[in-house]
C-alpha cells in the first residue's frame, strides 16, 4: 500500500502557488519517469535494481499526487478568484 501525504495546508489555499517550483518539479517528475524506463528493462537481469525500481516507483507515483493536488488547488484558487469576481459585480449592482 502506498503512502501519500498532502504538502498543501489550509494556509496555502490563500498564497500564491510559485510557478517557477512547479515547472521544476515537473521536470524533475519528467526525468524520473525516463530512468524508470531505463529501470524497467535492467531489473531482469540485475535483482537490486528491481528493489530501487519498486521504491523509485513509489516516490514517483507520490510526486505525481502532489503535482496534481497542486494542479487543482491553483483549479479551486482560480475558481474562487473568479466567483468572488462575479459575486462583487452582483452585489455593486444592487447598491
Amino acid at each position: 500500500m502506498r503512502q501519500t501525504f498532502s504538502i498543501l495546508s489550509p494556509n496555502t489555499y490563500k498564497k500564491k502557488l510559485d510557478r517557477g517550483l512547479l515547472k521544476r518539479l515537473e521536470i524533475v517528475q519528467l526525468s524520473a519517469n525516463v530512468v524508470l524506463e531505463d529501470a524497467e528493462e535492467m531489473q531482469f537481469t540485475k535483482p537490486m535494481v528491481k528493489k530501487w525500481l519498486d521504491e523509485l516507483k513509489d516516490a514517483v507515483y507520490d510526486a505525481e499526487d502532489i503535482l496534481d493536488e497542486i494542479h487543482t488547488e491553483v483549479l479551486r484558487c482560480k475558481l474562487d478568484a473568479e466567483f468572488q469576481g462575479i459575486a462583487n459585480r452582483i452585489a455593486e449592482t444592487r447598491n
